[in-house]
């Protein structure tokens, strides 16, 4: 996956799948009354339509059959509608959001202080969901990485936490130098992965996305440079990741 550079807010309106959850309580009242008032119509409807076919009454068929296009079309465009305002309504939050991250970032003491050049001794922040622990092999992958070049540490949770992870998150998320972000759908619904990327990013911290399908990669960090995993190849996922970092600190 290639950096793509965009300096504007737009976001891709395909990165966004509206479920029923995304409607407000009006939203979501107006569809089902709407589906309900089409299916009962449609329902009837077409039990006309049938006794008028057995009653040989094709003239009522044609009726019957006009009215009940014109009573699924309403249904149709208000769900249509309602679709484009909600679809349209989750693009602004996060454009609001990225914009917001930003200024905080141009604000943060993290960037202005940032020394160029590369580290002799890189700190890496792993964050995933603990679903996919096995899935993306995240032990291996830190053990492995622990003894590249220039990585004085690999950070995942199940081998440093000490407390509960909102201290663990406080105490090592500033401190590190890079993220590394294993994306999936547990990673999207997890709220400490949420907290954990979006710190980073706020703070100006290089976000790594490590992802099996680039579907999974949260859609303000869409843009970023990644890996993809292969599940079979660990040595070459390293090695990838590896080199990721070292292009990322420099």
């Amino acid at each position: 996956m290639s950096d793509r550079t965009n300096n504007s807010n737009h976001v891709n309106v395909k990165d966004f799948k509206v479920k029923f959850r995304h409607y407000s309580s009006t939203e979501k009242a107006i569809r089902v009354l709407s589906e309900i008032i089409g299916l009962l119509l449609g329902i009837t409807l077409i039990i006309f339509i049938i006794l008028s076919v057995i009653e040989q009454e094709y003239t009522n068929i044609f009726i019957y059959s006009a009215i009940l296009v014109i009573v699924i079309l309403p249904t149709e465009i208000i769900e249509r509608t309602l679709k484009k305002k909600v679809q349209k309504r989750i693009i602004q939050n996060l454009i609001k959001k990225k914009v917001e991250i930003k200024k905080i970032q141009k604000q943060s003491i993290y960037y202005a202080d940032r020394v160029k050049g590369a580290k002799e001794d890189i700190l890496v922040f792993v964050s995933y969901a603990t679903k996919d622990a096995d899935i993306f092999k995240i032990r291996e992958v830190a053990e492995n990485l622990t003894k590249r070049e220039k990585i004085a540490n690999v950070l995942y949770w199940q081998e440093d936490m000490k407390d509960n992870i909102i201290k663990y998150m406080n105490d090592n998320l500033g401190r590190c130098d890079i993220m590394l972000l294993f994306c999936s759908p547990n990673a999207l619904s997890s709220e400490p992965v949420e907290k954990e990327w979006t710190a980073a990013d706020i703070m100006g911290k290089p976000i790594i996305p490590i992802f099996s399908n680039p579907d999974h990669i949260p859609p303000i960090l869409k843009t970023r440079l990644g890996v993809q995993f292969d599940p079979f190849d660990l040595q070459q996922n390293i090695k990838e990741i590896h080199n990721l970092i070292m292009k990322k600190i420099e």
